[in-house]
């Protein structure tokens, strides 16, 4: 329960706090997570629109009834699952931003953090790339995903900011270059999720030359 009562306090994404509404005590937090997990696997492995409530209660291995005591249908228990994916997700990049290092490596991890979360996490960030096919034709989707977008690039923004400001990176436009950053992150992210590269390491660094390209430093 550790990593779900660090995303609980993190005032930076209150937007996604909802999901806990229900899960106040600890039986009901695990619970509440098993389904949660077990809702992710079918989505990740049936799509987002291929996963009936009977098909999470019997991964989960509990009744139908008690799913639905927690999540009143499938649209409620899917954007708790999208919601608890970009929580683990953004946990995982502050973290990667929390500890007292120069700007440049804090960057770095932050981009390495991206590619553990894909590594550790391989089932959310499947669900995640059929919810960003959504948000095409979804206008709920659609404005989840600019928020949670929003969220990473005011993040970047900041960090670069401050590196300019200490003389680490030599950036002209902040806003931009943030900008570029996370579409490069996500461009990578669906990249690694997508295909099965067959020399991963090759890709990671060629990713690290894009950064070297963008902020006039060398992140290697």
């Amino acid at each position: 329960m550790q990593r779900l009562r660090h995303a609980k306090i993190d005032i930076k994404h209150v937007v996604f706090q909802e999901i806990y509404t229900r899960m106040e005590d600890p039986k009901g937090q695990r619970k509440a997570l098993l389904l949660l997990e077990a809702a992710i696997g079918c989505f990740a492995r049936k799509g987002l629109d291929g996963v009936t409530a009977e098909m999470v209660a019997r991964e989960a291995g509990v009744s139908r009834t008690l799913l639905h005591h927690y999540f009143e249908n499938m649209d409620e228990l899917r954007m708790a699952c999208l919601k608890y994916i970009r929580v683990l997700f953004q946990k995982s990049a502050i973290t990667a931003l929390d500890e007292r290092k120069d700007c440049r490596t804090q960057l770095q991890d932050y981009v390495e953090s991206c590619f553990r979360w894909v590594e550790t996490f391989r089932p959310h960030a499947l669900v995640w790339q059929a919810f960003l096919q959504h948000c095409g034709t979804r206008k709920a989707s659609r404005e989840m995903n600019t928020l949670a977008t929003s969220t990473g690039q005011d993040r970047i923004s900041a960090l670069l900011e401050k590196g300019v400001a200490v003389g680490e990176f030599q950036i002209q436009d902040v806003e931009l270059t943030a900008k570029i950053i996370q579409t490069i992150v996500t461009g990578s992210l669906i990249v690694l999720v997508s295909e099965n590269l067959e020399n991963e390491a090759a890709y990671k660094a060629h990713v690290h030359l894009l950064w070297r390209k963008h902020l006039g430093c060398d992140l290697s």
